[in-house]
């Protein structure tokens, strides 16, 4: 009985050894832009002999000194279900091996890694295809503009084993936070305040000389330009030829951020910004009496690491020739003003002729607000972030 026991005991040995000579095959695929906001289903067709953009990279490890013959599969999933996959030829990962590879590597066939005694391998993809079904119920959406349709993105990418089949390597959860793209497409910057498009005829006149600058879009990420309108300008083209005197590069909101606004600089020191952005190159301070002209460019990430640009129309407004002591209470009626039309105006002309004057104070729920605050709180009630329940005028 007890050599039985030694035998079963020295055979269970034997075996935990032999189970510890496995190979263990790490893999870490990563996005290079996961801030793409549209992608070309160009990008996606890795068949392109080593011309397609690199979309990712990815980590190959062997944390063991043991070879592994394996075939590495990507997938590409559009909000859940498979868009397209690929799949790579069989290879063999050398002992204590590591390397960074590309889709480029892959699809460019450059990619050669050392057998176990030495001899370069070729490693390419073998198979690739796009879901056609999928693409047949997305074809409009794509042949229109070539991009591929809003909504979720990722990529998964596995490692198979060929001589222990079933045994497949996964990316551990911690790095799967940089495979995923959520595209949007971008199309629209439309500004609110201050002003009005230059193809009206009535330049609105704002009596601060530290306006909020308004506007409304579907990107985060936006170029500002403030223009002087000089004396010997005939047109806003002319105006605009001229450097700006203000412009403010890369202006960034947070994805859950959709409060669109920034006041004009009080200093012409230069500045930056929290979430992203500077200004770039001298900043004059707007004066009474002139005509200024603004747009934004909005600046869009592509999934091959390009960017689109998308430009608001020209707005033209004029700074009061003299600005009031009690310049908040005028730019706070600016605003009403701008979201009530010509109903809240003839309101606000009514308490005007009664004797009652603004004080530029505002109170939200009771709480005393700043303008910073008011403005943003207007922008929600644009965007239906939030609603109006009661309105009191004392």
């Amino acid at each position: 009985m007890f050599m039985r026991r030694s035998f079963v005991f020295s055979f269970l040995l034997l075996g935990l050894l032999f189970g510890t000579t496995r190979a263990d095959i790490e893999i870490d695929l990563t996005l290079l832009n996961t801030q793409a906001r549209v992608f070309y289903v160009g990008d996606l067709d890795f068949t392109k002999t080593g011309s397609a953009p690199d979309i990712f990279r990815l980590r190959l490890r062997n944390t063991t000194a043991n070879p592994e013959e394996i075939v590495v599969e990507i997938k590409i999933l559009y909000n859940g279900r498979v868009l397209g996959k690929g799949q790579t030829n069989n290879f063999v990962v050398p002992g204590n091996y590591d390397r960074i590879i590309t889709q480029r590597d892959l699809t460019g066939g450059v990619l050669f890694i050392p057998n176990p005694d030495g001899r370069p391998q070729k490693v390419y993809l073998k198979r690739y295809e796009l879901d056609t079904r999928q693409l047949e119920n997305l074809k409009n959406k794509i042949l229109s503009t070539g991009r591929l349709p809003s909504g979720r993105y990722e990529f998964i990418v596995q490692a198979r084993s060929l001589q222990r089949p079933g045994v497949v390597y996964n990316e551990s959860p911690g790095n799967l936070g940089d495979n995923t793209l959520v595209i949007t497409n971008p199309t629209n910057v439309q500004l609110i305040f201050p002003g009005n498009p230059t193809g009206t005829p009535n330049i609105p006149t704002v009596s601060t000389i530290y306006p909020y600058f308004q506007w409304q879009s579907d990107a985060n990420i936006f170029n500002i330009y403030v223009y002087e309108k000089l004396a010997q300008d005939r047109n806003v083209q002319d105006a605009l030829s001229h450097p700006p005197i203000l412009f403010i590069e890369r202006y960034t909101l947070a994805p859950d951020q959709r409060q669109y606004l920034f006041q004009y600089p009080t200093s012409t020191q230069p500045i930056r910004f929290e979430n992203g952005g500077q200004s770039v190159g001298p900043i004059r301070l707007l004066e009474p009496g002139k005509i200024y002209y603004w747009y934004i460019e909005a600046i869009v990430p592509t999934g091959a690491g390009g960017e689109q640009v998308i430009k608001s129309e020209v707005y033209h407004f004029k700074i009061q020739e003299r600005v009031p002591k009690n310049s908040q209470a005028q730019q706070v009626l600016t605003v009403l003003q701008n979201i009530g039309g010509d109903v809240l105006l003839q309101q606000i002309k009514l308490l005007k002729e009664k004797g009652f004057e603004p004080t530029g104070r505002v109170r939200l729920n009771g709480r005393e607000i700043d303008l910073n605050e008011f403005i943003r709180y207007i922008n929600q009630l644009q965007t239906s972030q939030t609603e109006i329940g009661k309105i009191r005028i004392y």
